[in-house]
């Protein structure tokens, strides 16, 4: 581990010489800051910002409440249609939603896909109520094409997943 040693300001005085003991100071300080050095300032414990004129602190996290456990865990606790939850659903825009693109819970349907059907084609499974509330994105290709084919207009909208963000 690095070893934080101060440096004072008669050595950054602008008439003094750069110094070999200056320059390895100047090297080794931040690593010792980020090895959280005992002697050295605790940057990592809180961080204050202005904000619009307020002060907010934000507080660091440690790497263990960041670990793939403690994520999914969070992320299965989530309710249905909360923000952070994924759902399969069709949406009924008649546009093409490209992934990362955002639309309203109104336009989507929980969705399901079954194995075939009489042609062999697998068949899109959709409800008819519609999610009704929250921004989601798309983390896919949403296809919502119409067409006419022998006269007949057809609605080719496709499901993918989404993620809800507000």
């Amino acid at each position: 581990m690095t070893t934080y040693t101060a440096i004072a300001d008669s050595d950054l005085d602008p008439e003094s010489p750069g110094t070999t003991t200056l320059f390895s100071r100047l090297r080794d300080n931040p690593l010792a800051i980020q090895e959280n050095d005992a002697s050295a300032p605790n940057v990592a414990q809180a961080l204050t910002i202005a904000s619009q004129g307020a002060l907010a602190t934000l507080n660091t996290v440690s790497a263990t409440e960041i670990d793939n456990g403690a994520v999914a865990t969070k992320t299965a606790a989530l309710s249905l249609y909360s923000v952070g939850s994924y759902i399969f659903a069709r949406s009924d825009l008649t546009t093409t939603t490209a992934p990362g693109a955002t639309i309203s819970g109104t336009n989507l349907h929980p969705a399901g896909i079954t194995t075939a059907d009489s042609t062999g084609d697998p068949t899109e499974l959709t409800s008819t109520s519609a999610i009704g509330s929250g921004t989601w994105r798309c983390m896919g290709y949403a296809f919502g094409n119409t067409t006419s084919g022998g006269g007949t207009t057809i609605n080719e909208k496709s499901a993918t997943l989404w993620l809800r963000v507000s």
